[in-house]
C-alpha cells in the first residue's frame, strides 16, 4: 500500500466531503423527479403503508452512494433499511446488503440477530434482504424492494414502474428458510422490534469504499476508515472475488503513524500488491477490511469491471453423473459467457470398448448444456472450448464418461425352508429402476420390501423378498366375553392358555371352544366353555332365607336349570326341629324349567304356628318317585329376639347382654367483655400481643411514636427522590443555503458560513449518519425544519435530589373472658365412651330374649334308623330319604324326607324321627330310598300300624245315600252301582275309597257329557272338529270365501238350523250361487239388451243390427259365455269392402348398386311399410315418396283406403351386392326352374373371380314353396312360384333364378278323426279312424303320433293302446304335412278314481273304538292297502280302524294299480264303560268282491254319539270297544277267514247323499304350514308339513335358494304328509319348499309356495 503524508491525506478527506456535498445536488432532483410517478400508496397487507416519496424513504434517494439504486434492481437494501427505520424509529443509516445486517451492521442500531421466526425482522439472505412484517397463523406477511430478477416464492416478480420496485407477498411460514421461498442462500433475521435504546453520541468507527481506479488487467480499489477515537488500527486488507470466489487476498499491518489516525485512506494494487493479474473486459468484486480497537470493519462488496474486450473464460465442463445407459442422453454444462460469441465447441471420444468419435457445436453465447448419446458400452472422453473474438483455452471434462449395457435383476423370495422362487426377471437400462413385483404375500407373514437396491440398477444382480412373521392377538375370554387374558404370539407358536374362571353353580369347566391358540394362525378370541357337572342332578338351588310371618313360615329360595334339557318337578319343604323331627306336612310346589332358564325369590309357606330350628329344601322329580335332581339346602330358621331392654328377663329364656353407654360433654366459649350469661367465668387472661391498625398516608409532616399498657403508635420514615440524575444534551448545526443546489445544507462548521441553531433536550437524538468524523442526529419530523441534522456540542450532567416522608400505626391490647357449661345427656348407645375433665360418662347392662327351643319345639315321637348297602357304582350320589303313608309320598302323606350321600362302599345310614308317631290312625309308614338317577325308588321297609274298621257312605250328588260299607283300615270299600243321569256321566267319586284309614262320605261325580261337533264344507274340501258340552251355545267356524258364491249358513246335513249342541252333529257350509248383469251395447254404444245370469251359465247373445257398409264381426268379448263378473258388450264391425292389393314397380332381385322402387295402391289409399321382419299396420312408417334401397332389405307393405279394410300384405326382397362388374362375374345357368312338388334339383353357375375358391351362397325367398341347400340343391315343397338368388360370400357380384313348382296331386284339405277325445284304462285298446277331404285326395293314408308315448301307443294301422295313468294328444299327419287332426287321449288305472270309492268319507269315533272301513268299484269290494296319515290318532289293518287318541287322521286306501281313495277319521274323546258293564263284541262280515251294494247303500253320515271319559272307579273293570258297521241297506257281506266285527249298541255310520248344488270353480288352496326337514342317517332327506283338506301336494328342493341349480320336483298324493328323498350328496346343503293344489277336471290350481328350509345334509 502507497502511504503519503498525514497533512495530504487530511486534505484529501476534507476535500472529499466538499465534493459530496457539491455534486450530489443534481443526482437528487433527478431521483426525485423520478419517484415521484412511482410512488405506492398503501402497497402491502395489515396496515402497511408504503409512500416512497415521504420520509424515511426518499431521503435514503438522497445518499450520494446508493441514491442511484433507490429504483433499480439492487432496490432491496434501500427499502430495507428505509423501512426498518420506520419500523424501529431509530435514525438508520443505509445498509447496503443482507449479509452486513446480519454479520455486524444489526449491533449499530441496537438490534438483535437469530434464527427464530418471528415479526418485525428483517429477512437476511447473502444476496438479498427483505422485511417480515407479520405473521397470523401460518401465514408469514414478506415486504422487499428491487426485486426485478429474483425469485420471489415460486413466481418471478419485475416490479417495474407500476409499483416503484416494492412489493408485498403471503406465503407459508416454512417456505420463508427453504429453497421454495425467496433464494436458497438464507443467513438469518435482524429483530427490529425488541432491540436495543438508540446508540449513545459517542463516535463509531467505519470503513466506507471510495473508488477504484480500473485499466486492461489491473484494479486499484480504494476505502476510507473513519475512526473518531482515535481507537489503533492494527490491520488493514482487500479480498478479491471472481463470480464469488475469492481469487486473491492481501492483509498488511498498519504503519505506526497512521494506526491513531482519525481517518485514513486505504488503497491496494491487485496485481503488483496482490500478485494476480486480472483479465480484460471482466467483472470482479473486492471488500477492503480493517481491524479498529480490535473489531473488524468491512466495507460492502464492490463490483468492478476491468478496461479492454474480454476473452472467453475457458469453460469448466461438468454433468450430472460419470455412469451411463447405452443410449441415454448425456448432458454437458458449464456457465455462461457473454464473450463466447461464436458458441462452443465439444468433441467426444470414445477411448475404451470402440472408437467413436464426434464433433458437436452450438451458435450462440448464451448455450450453456449440450446433450448427446452414447452409442454403445464404453468410456468417453469429452473435451471442448469457447468461441469468440478469440477463442478461449482448450477445456476436459475432469471426468471419464462411462457408458453400460442392460442390467438382469432377478426378483426372487424364499420359503420357510429356504426354497428359492423366482417370482419374475427383468432387463433394466443402467441406472434405471426395475419394477418389483405386485401382491407379494406369505400366509402368516407381512411383506417387508425388497432386499437390494434395485432403483438405480448399475450390475446384475437378485433382490429378495424380505417377509416378518406376523403377531397375532388371542384373547381368552369368560363365557361371558370379558376378558380374562391377551397375548401376542408369533404365526404357528401357541399361546399359554390362562387359569379358567371358576364355574358358576352347578357347572364345571369344560375346556377351550377352540385350540386355535395352538399353533396359531391368525388374530383369535377363545371362550372358555362349561358343562353342567351332574346330568343326573339337572338343578341347582340357594335357600335365600326362612322366616316366620304370622301364622307360618316362607321359604325364599331361588332355582336354576341345567342348559341341556327342559325340567320339571317339584320342591318339597320341610320344617324340622333342632333333633331332625319333621314338623308338620311337607309343603311343595311343582315347577318346569327350560333350557338354563332361572326362577329368583320363588316362596313356599308352610302354615305351621310352632317353633322350628331349621327348613330343609329338596328339589326331586315328583312325589310318586322323589328321585333327587338337586343337592339338598338347609338354612336356619330367622328367629326373633326381643328388643334391647334394661330390664332382666326370666332365666328360662335365651338371653343376650350389652353394655351401654350415655356421656355429658363440656362446651366453652370465650369473649371481649364480663357478661355471658347461662355460662361460668373460668378466668380473664390479658393480650399477649398487640392488634395494630391499618397505616396511615405518608406525610412530610414530622410525627412521634408512644408505649403505655393498653396503647401504643409505631412511626416510619422515607427518603423520597424529587428527581434523578440526567443528562443533559446541548445540540446545534449551521444552516447555510447552496445556491447550485438551489436548497439548504446543514453542517458542524461555520466555515460554510450561514446561521447557527442551537437547541437542548435531555434525551439523545437518533443517529443518522456520520460526516467527517461527525456524528449527525435527526430528530422524526424536524424541530425547527424537516430535513435539519443536528450536531452535538456538550453534554451536562445534572445531579438528584430528595426529601424525607412520615407515616404511622396505632395498635391496643385488652382482656378475653373464658367460659363453660355442661350439656344434656347423650341417648344410651353401644359406642363406649371414656370419662374425663370435659366428658362425664353413666354405663347400664342392657337385655334381650327369646324363648329356647328345647322348651318350644315338638321333639316327641320314636327315633326309626335305617342303614344298608348299595352297589359301590352308586357311591357319592344323593339319595332321598321317604318315609310316607297311605300310596304314595305327598306333602299330606310324608312323615320324614331327608337327605343322605351314599358312602364309598355304597352304604347309607339314616336317623330320623317321623311327624307324627305311627298309630292306627296314622296308619302303616313306607320307608323308600330314592337314588340320583334312578328310575324308581328303592323300597327299604315297611314300618307297621294297627288297622282299625271305618263307615264308607256312598251318596249321589244330591246327597241320597246309595250304599253304607265298614271297611277294615288299609282296605278298600266296593262302588256301588250308580244311578243314572240324563245328557251326564258318571265320572267318578268325589274321593278314593281304597286304603281307607277313616270314616269316609263319597260322592258321586257327574259331568256334562260332549259332543263332537264336525264342520264340513264340500266345496272346498275343508272339514273340522270341535268338541262341546251338552247345552253349549254352537261356535262356528270362519267360512270360506267361494267365487261366484254367496255363503247363507251352516245347518245339519237335512237343512236344519242348530243353536245349541245336544248330542253329535254333522254340520255343512250351505252358498247360494251368485247373479250378475251383463249389458249389450249397440254400435253406438246404446243399451239393447240386459241380462241376469247365474255365476257359471252363458247370456242370451241379442240379435246385433246391421250396419251400412260394414259386416257384423262379432262382439268385443265373450266373457258373457260362462259368466263371472258383471259385464259390458260391445258389437265389432269392419268395413265390407278391403283395400286393393298394394304393388311395386320393382321386383325382388340381386342388384350390384343402390336402387329406387316406387310402391303404389288405389285411389284415396294410404300406404304403410316396415324393412325390420315386422307385419305393417297403420301404425307403421307412412309411404310419402320413392324409397332407395342400398342394403339387403325385406320389405313389406300394405294399404289402406276410406271406408275400406286392410288390404293383404305384400313383400319384395332386394339383395344389393357391392358388384364390381355385372357383365358375367357370376352367372346362374337357367334363369328358370320347373319343379315338380317334393322333387330336387341343383342350381348350376358360372363364376369368374380373382378369387375362385371364393364360394358363393344360396337364398330363397320363400321357403314354403322352395327351399335351397348349401351346396345349391333346391327341394320343391308346394305348388307356387319363388326366387334364388346366388352371390359371393364377398357380395361383389350376383344372380338369381326362379322356381316354379306345380304338381298333378289332388291336396288334402283337412282330416277328420272319429273321435276327438277318448279314454281308457291300462292294456285297453281303442281302434282310431282319419278321414281326409277331398275324397279324391291323391294320398289318402295318415301318418300316426303321439306326444307322450309312455302314455299310449298307437300302429300305423291307428290302433291305440292305453299304457298308464296320464294324459297325451293324439296326433293324425296328412302325408304332404299340410293338414293335421288332434285327439285328447287320458290313461286310467286300472280303477278309475271317480268310481273307486269308500264306504264312508267320515267316521266319527271315540277313543279305542274300532270300526271297519272298506273299498269298492262298480259296486264290488277291492283289496286294498290301507294307511293312517297319523297313527297316533288312529290305526288300520286291512279296513279295521282302531282309534287311540282324540284329533283326526285320514285313512287311504290304494288299490293294487295305485289308485287311492281317502276317508277322514275324527276321534273324540275316550268314554269308559259303567262299572260292572262288560260289552262282547259280535262278529260280523267283511265284504267280498261278490257284493254289489245297491244306490240306497253309498255313504252317509250319522253322528256317533258315546259318552265322556270317566273317573278311576275302586275297580277297573275291562272295557272292550265294540264298534260297529253293516247298516242293514249295506252289502250282504261273506265272511272270512278273518273276524268280523258286528254292531253292538253303537249308532250305524251311514253315507248319506250329498247336497245338490252347483260345483264352484276350483279355489286355490291355502299356503302349507308346518314344513320341517330333518337330516337321515344314508344320505336322506325327511321333509314333512302339517296336512290340511286338498288335492295333493308339490314337493320341491334344490341347492339353491332361488331353485335354479339341480331342481327337483315331486307330486304326492293329498292324504299325505311327509315324502323322504334318498341318495343325496354328502355335505351338500338343499333348499325345501311345498305347496298345495285343488283340481277339477283339467283345471289344477295350486296355493302358494311354504316358506323355504335349509339343511345340510351330514350324514
Amino acid at each position: 500500500m502507497s502511504r503519503k503524508s498525514i497533512r495530504l491525506k487530511i486534505f484529501l478527506a476534507r476535500l472529499l466531503v466538499v465534493v459530496m456535498v457539491v455534486t450530489s445536488i443534481p443526482f437528487y432532483q433527478k431521483q426525485e423527479a423520478k419517484a415521484a410517478g412511482y410512488a405506492i400508496a398503501n402497497n402491502g397487507t395489515g396496515g402497511i403503508n408504503i409512500d416512497i416519496m415521504a420520509s424515511p424513504f426518499s431521503d435514503f434517494a438522497r445518499i450520494q452512494t446508493w441514491g442511484k439504486y433507490a429504483y433499480g434492481s439492487q432496490g432491496c437494501a434501500w427499502f430495507a433499511s428505509a423501512r426498518a427505520r420506520q419500523i424501529s424509529g431509530k435514525n438508520i443509516s443505509m445498509i447496503w446488503s443482507g449479509q452486513s445486517w446480519y454479520n455486524s451492521q444489526y449491533r449499530q442500531f441496537g438490534f438483535s440477530r437469530g434464527q427464530e421466526i418471528k415479526a418485525p425482522a428483517l429477512i437476511c439472505y447473502q444476496g438479498h434482504v427483505a422485511v417480515l412484517e407479520k405473521i397470523d397463523g401460518n401465514t408469514a406477511y414478506i415486504s422487499e424492494g428491487g426485486t426485478s430478477y429474483y425469485r420471489n416464492w415460486g413466481t418471478y416478480y419485475r416490479c417495474g414502474q407500476t409499483n416503484g420496485y416494492c412489493t408485498v407477498h403471503a406465503i407459508e411460514v416454512g417456505e420463508i428458510k427453504s429453497s421454495a421461498g425467496i433464494r436458497n442462500d438464507f443467513m438469518g433475521f435482524v429483530y427490529l422490534g425488541n432491540g436495543g435504546s438508540n446508540p449513545q453520541p459517542v463516535a463509531n468507527a467505519s470503513i466506507q469504499a471510495v473508488s477504484c481506479d480500473k485499466y486492461d488487467n489491473n484494479l486499484v480499489p480504494r476505502a476510507k476508515v473513519y475512526n473518531p477515537n482515535g481507537q489503533r488500527v492494527t490491520t488493514v486488507g482487500i479480498t478479491i472475488r471472481d463470480n464469488n470466489n475469492v481469487i486473491a487476498s492481501k492483509q498488511e499491518t498498519m504503519k505506526p503513524e497512521g494506526q491513531y489516525s482519525h481517518s485514513s485512506n486505504i488503497w491496494f494494487d491487485c496485481r503488483t500488491e496482490c500478485g494476480v493479474t486480472l483479465r480484460p473486459g471482466h467483472v470482479y468484486n473486492w471488500q477492503i477490511y480493517a481491524n479498529v480497537g480490535g473489531k473488524t470493519l468491512y466495507t460492502d462488496w464492490i463490483y468492478d469491471r476491468t478496461t479492454g474486450t474480454e476473452k472467453p473464460n475457458t469453460p469448466a465442463f461438468s454433468t450430472a453423473k460419470t455412469h451411463y445407459a447405452v443410449g441415454d442422453a448425456v448432458t454437458v454444462n458449464w456457465g455462461a459467457d457473454s464473450n463466447a460469441t461464436g458458441g462452443y465447441s465439444l468433441t467426444i471420444t470414445q477411448t475404451k470398448g470402440g472408437t467413436y468419435t464426434k464433433t458437436l457445436t452450438t451458435s450462440t453465447a448464451n448455450a450453456t448444456s449440450l446433450a448427446f448419446a452414447l452409442p454403445s458400452a464404453g468410456e468417453y472422453k469429452i473435451t471442448g472450448f469457447a468461441q469468440g473474438s478469440s477463442n478461449s483455452d482448450v477445456a476436459t471434462l475432469n471426468k471419464t464418461i462411462v457408458a453400460h449395457d442392460p442390467c438382469k435383476v432377478r426378483f426372487v423370495e424364499f420359503d420357510k425352508d429356504g426354497k428359492e422362487n423366482l417370482l419374475c426377471e427383468q432387463t433394466v437400462k443402467y441406472g434405471y429402476a426395475a419394477t418389483a413385483p405386485l401382491g407379494i404375500s406369505r400366509k402368516g407373514y407381512t411383506f417387508l420390501g425388497w432386499k437390494g437396491e434395485y432403483s438405480n440398477v448399475t450390475s446384475d444382480r437378485t433382490i429378495e423378498a424380505q417377509f416378518k412373521r406376523n403377531t397375532y392377538k388371542i384373547t381368552f375370554c369368560d363365557k361371558d366375553d370379558k376378558v380374562i387374558k391377551s397375548e401376542s404370539v408369533l404365526f404357528e407358536d401357541s399361546a399359554t392358555a390362562p387359569e379358567p374362571p371358576e364355574a358358576e353353580k352347578g357347572y364345571v369347566f369344560a375346556g377351550w371352544d377352540s385350540e386355535d391358540y395352538k399353533n396359531v394362525q391368525g388374530n383369535a378370541t377363545i371362550k372358555a366353555t362349561y358343562v353342567w357337572a351332574n346330568d343326573d342332578l339337572p338343578v341347582v338351588i340357594t335357600l335365600n332365607k326362612c322366616e316366620f310371618k304370622d301364622d307360618g313360615y316362607i321359604v325364599n329360595y331361588d332355582i336354576k336349570n341345567n342348559p341341556n334339557k327342559r325340567t320339571k318337578g317339584r320342591a318339597l319343604v320341610s320344617l324340622k326341629t333342632s333333633k331332625g323331627k319333621l314338623l308338620d306336612s311337607t309343603e311343595s310346589k311343582a315347577f318346569s324349567l327350560g333350557k338354563g332358564e332361572e326362577k329368583k325369590g320363588i316362596e313356599i309357606y308352610v302354615p305351621y304356628e310352632g317353633a322350628a330350628t331349621k327348613a330343609d329344601l329338596y328339589i326331586i322329580n315328583g312325589f310318586s318317585k322323589g328321585i333327587p335332581i338337586s343337592e339338598v339346602a338347609t338354612i336356619d330358621v330367622a328367629r326373633n329376639w326381643s328388643e334391647w331392654s334394661p330390664e332382666k328377663p326370666d332365666d328360662n329364656n335365651e338371653i343376650e347382654t350389652r353394655t351401654e353407654y350415655r356421656h355429658q360433654d363440656k362446651e366453652t366459649t370465650t369473649t371481649r367483655t364480663n357478661a355471658n350469661a347461662g355460662w361460668s367465668l373460668d378466668k380473664s387472661v390479658l393480650d399477649g400481643d398487640w392488634n395494630y391498625g391499618a397505616w396511615s398516608g405518608w406525610t412530610r409532616n414530622s410525627i412521634s411514636g408512644y408505649t403505655n399498657e393498653t396503647s401504643k403508635r409505631e412511626v416510619q420514615t422515607q427518603n423520597v427522590q424529587d428527581s434523578a440524575a440526567r443528562t443533559l444534551y446541548n445540540w446545534y448545526y449551521y444552516r447555510y443555503y447552496n445556491t447550485n443546489a438551489k436548497t439548504f445544507y446543514y453542517t458542524y462548521s461555520s466555515s460554510m458560513g450561514g446561521t447557527r441553531y442551537d437547541w437542548q433536550t435531555d434525551y439523545c437524538l437518533p443517529v443518522i449518519g456520520t460526516y467527517s468524523g461527525h456524528t449527525g442526529y435527526k430528530p422524526a419530523g424536524g424541530k425547527n425544519f424537516s430535513a435539519e441534522i443536528w450536531f452535538l456540542a456538550s453534554t451536562q450532567n445534572i445531579a438528584a435530589s430528595s426529601h424525607t416522608e412520615w407515616r404511622y400505626r396505632d395498635a391496643t391490647k385488652g382482656y378475653t373472658y373464658y367460659w363453660s357449661r355442661w350439656k344434656d345427656w347423650t341417648e344410651w348407645s353401644t359406642n363406649e365412651a371414656k370419662e374425663s375433665n370435659t366428658s362425664k360418662v353413666e354405663t347400664r347392662t342392657a337385655y334381650r330374649y327369646r324363648a329356647k327351643m328345647e322348651d318350644v319345639e315338638d321333639n316327641s315321637g320314636k327315633s326309626y334308623t335305617v342303614s344298608g348297602t348299595l352297589d359301590k357304582e352308586l357311591a357319592g350320589k344323593q339319595a332321598t330319604l321317604l318315609v310316607y303313608k297311605n300310596d304314595e309320598p305327598s306333602d299330606s302323606n310324608n312323615e320324614y324326607v331327608g337327605q343322605v350321600a351314599i358312602g364309598e362302599d355304597g352304604s347309607y345310614a339314616y336317623t330320623f324321627i317321623p311327624r307324627q308317631a305311627i298309630s292306627a290312625k296314622t296308619g302303616d309308614y313306607t320307608v323308600a330310598l330314592a337314588i340320583e338317577g334312578a328310575e324308581n325308588p328303592v323300597f327299604l321297609e315297611k314300618i307297621i300300624a294297627p288297622k282299625p274298621e271305618y263307615t264308607v257312605t256312598f251318596k249321589d250328588d244330591e246327597g241320597n245315600i246309595i250304599d253304607t260299607q265298614k271297611v277294615m283300615e288299609g282296605s278298600s270299600a266296593t262302588s256301588p252301582k250308580v244311578p243314572d243321569k240324563e245328557h251326564y256321566s258318571f265320572v267318578g267319586w268325589d274321593f278314593g275309597f281304597t286304603n281307607v284309614r277313616d270314616d269316609m262320605e263319597i260322592t258321586a261325580q257327574y259331568v256334562k257329557n260332549k259332543y263332537s261337533v264336525a264342520y264340513v264344507n264340500w266345496e272346498t274340501k275343508e272339514a273340522e272338529t270341535k268338541v262341546f258340552s251338552y247345552g253349549d251355545p254352537l261356535d262356528y267356524p270362519e267360512e270360506s270365501v267361494i267365487e261366484g258364491y254367496d255363503f247363507v249358513g251352516w245347518t245339519t246335513l237335512d237343512g236344519k238350523k242348530v243353536n245349541e249342541v245336544t248330542d253329535n252333529l254333522v254340520l255343512m257350509a250351505n252358498y247360494k250361487i251368485q247373479t250378475y248383469t251383463i249389458n249389450f251395447y249397440d254400435k253406438n254404444e246404446k243399451l239393447i239388451n240386459s241380462q241376469k245370469v247365474e255365476y257359471g251359465k252363458d247370456a242370451i247373445e241379442p240379435e246385433h243390427e246391421d250396419v251400412d257398409k260394414m259386416d257384423f264381426k262379432g262382439w268385443n268379448t265373450y266373457g258373457f259365455i260362462q259368466v263371472k263378473s258383471d259385464l259390458d258388450v260391445y258389437p265389432v264391425y269392419v268395413w265390407k269392402e278391403t283395400t286393393e292389393t298394394p304393388s311395386c314397380d320393382t321386383k325382388s332381385g340381386v342388384f350390384t348398386e343402390a336402387t329406387k322402387v316406387k310402391l303404389s295402391a288405389e285411389k284415396d289409399a294410404t300406404i304403410y311399410y316396415t324393412t325390420d321382419g315386422t307385419t305393417p299396420n297403420v301404425f307403421s312408417n307412412k309411404y310419402t315418396g320413392e324409397l332407395t334401397i342400398s342394403a339387403n332389405t325385406y320389405l313389406q307393405f300394405v294399404a289402406v283406403a276410406p271406408q275400406k279394410n286392410m288390404s293383404e300384405v305384400q313383400a319384395v326382397s332386394f339383395l344389393v351386392a357391392s358388384g364390381e362388374d355385372d357383365q358375367g362375374a357370376l352367372v346362374v345357368k337357367k334363369e328358370k326352374y320347373k319343379m315338380d312338388r317334393g322333387s330336387e334339383t341343383k342350381i348350376t353357375y358360372f363364376l369368374s373371380h380373382d378369387n375362385p375358391n371364393i364360394g358363393v351362397n344360396f337364398y330363397s325367398l320363400d321357403d314354403n314353396i322352395a327351399t335351397v341347400a348349401e351346396d345349391g340343391t333346391v327341394h320343391a315343397n308346394n305348388v307356387g312360384t319363388t326366387q334364388v338368388f346366388v352371390s359371393t360370400k364377398d357380395n361383389k357380384y350376383a344372380d338369381y333364378c326362379e322356381i316354379e313348382v306345380t304338381t298333378d296331386d289332388v291336396d288334402v284339405e283337412s282330416i277328420s278323426l272319429n273321435k276327438t277325445s277318448v279314454t281308457g284304462i291300462k292294456n285297453e285298446t281303442i281302434q282310431m279312424q282319419a278321414t281326409v277331404y277331398p275324397e279324391n285326395a291323391t294320398d289318402q293314408e295318415v301318418d300316426w303320433y303321439v306326444d307322450d308315448n309312455s302314455v299310449a301307443s298307437i300302429t300305423d294301422q291307428g290302433e291305440l293302446t292305453i299304457l298308464k295313468k296320464g294324459t297325451t294328444k293324439l296326433r293324425a299327419y296328412a302325408k304332404s304335412g299340410t293338414c293335421i287332426a288332434e285327439c285328447d287321449v287320458q290313461g286310467l288305472n286300472e280303477y278309475q278314481e271317480s268310481k273307486l270309492q269308500m264306504s264312508t268319507q267320515y267316521m266319527y269315533l271315540y277313543e279305542n273304538d274300532l270300526d271297519i272301513l272298506y273299498a269298492y268299484y262298480n259296486d264290488a269290494a277291492v283289496e286294498c292297502t290301507w294307511t293312517s296319515q297319523n297313527e297316533d290318532v288312529a290305526t288300520v289293518k286291512d279296513g279295521v280302524i282302531t282309534a287311540k287318541k282324540e284329533g283326526h287322521t285320514v285313512i287311504t286306501a290304494t288299490a293294487e294299480d295305485g289308485t287311492q281313495v281317502t276317508s277322514m277319521v275324527i276321534v273324540s274323546k275316550e268314554k269308559l264303560a259303567e262299572p260292572g258293564a262288560s260289552p262282547e263284541p259280535t262278529e260280523s262280515a267283511k265284504p267280498t268282491e261278490s257284493v254289489k251294494p245297491t244306490e240306497s247303500a253309498k255313504p252317509t253320515v250319522t253322528p256317533v254319539v258315546t259318552p265322556g271319559p270317566t273317573a278311576d272307579a275302586s275297580e277297573e273293570p275291562q272295557v272292550t270297544p265294540t264298534p260297529t258297521v253293516s247298516p242293514s241297506t249295506q252289502p250282504t257281506v261273506t265272511p272270512s277267514s278273518s273276524p268280523t266285527i258286528a254292531p253292538s249298541n253303537k249308532p250305524v255310520v251311514q253315507p248319506t247323499k250329498r247336497p245338490n248344488y252347483k260345483k264352484p270353480v276350483v279355489k286355490a288352496p291355502a299356503k302349507v304350514k308346518g314344513v320341517k326337514v330333518k337330516n337321515l342317517k344314508g344320505r336322506k332327506l325327511k321333509v314333512s308339513w302339517s296336512w290340511d283338506i286338498t288335492d295333493g301336494y308339490q314337493i320341491q328342493y334344490a341347492m339353491n335358494r332361488k331353485f335354479t341349480k339341480k331342481k327337483k320336483t315331486v307330486t304326492l298324493n293329498s292324504l299325505l304328509s311327509k315324502k323322504t328323498f334318498k341318495y343325496l350328496k354328502k355335505n351338500k346343503t338343499y333348499y325345501v319348499r311345498v305347496r298345495a293344489f285343488r283340481e277339477s277336471g283339467n283345471v289344477k290350481k295350486y296355493g302358494k309356495w311354504s316358506t323355504v328350509k335349509k339343511i345340510k345334509i351330514k350324514k
